[in-house]
């Protein structure tokens, strides 16, 4: 009940967008590629970009994927070149999610795993999609290294074999 009305097309095309950048960081630009899943080709002709998933039916899991398509999206209405894979995107992007509940085998070696399928629609806002890169991404990336805090676990993993932050 949760599928929608449409057609998946496009199954394991690469992508690349156009660049994009930020005039402050001149030295800077963020071209996005990458391989989808699929695209959703509803009656309008539109499209979404969606992926699968297995695990956890959970916000807080799936909104980490959100980003991801938010790629993809973007680079499907801002292709590269005239050669790269685009279709007329929509703003909606999607996940397929498989949650396994139950693994079993069966006296025959054959095994079985249950479990819930749901797809999780989700709104892409290509502005902003575009304005996080330009204004958060590029300038993190031309910005110093943060030092570690004593409250990151990779920082304290890091402390016990005797590594020491420095300064550039």
């Amino acid at each position: 009940e949760s599928f929608p009305d449409a057609v998946i097309t496009g199954a394991d095309q690469w992508i690349k967008s156009k660049a994009i950048v930020n005039p402050d960081f001149p030295d800077i630009e963020i071209i996005l590629r990458g391989k989808i899943d699929g695209v959703l080709k509803f009656s309008d002709g539109t499209h979404s970009v969606i992926d699968f998933k297995t695990c956890e039916i959970q916000e807080k899991t799936l909104q980490k994927y959100v980003r991801q398509l938010s790629c993809y999206s973007y680079a499907l209405k801002n292709p590269n070149s005239p050669s790269d894979y685009s279709v007329e995107i929509n703003n909606k992007i999607g996940l397929f999610v498989y949650e396994p509940t139950k693994f079993s085998i069966a006296s025959n070696s054959t095994a079985n795993l249950d479990g819930k399928f749901k797809y999780i629609e989700y709104d892409f806002d290509l502005k902003e999609f575009e304005s996080f890169i330009k204004n958060q991404v590029i300038p993190l990336i031309a910005g110093k290294e943060p030092p570690p805090t004593d409250d990151d676990p990779c920082w304290v993993y890091l402390k016990q074999f005797g590594f020491e932050y420095e300064e550039d």
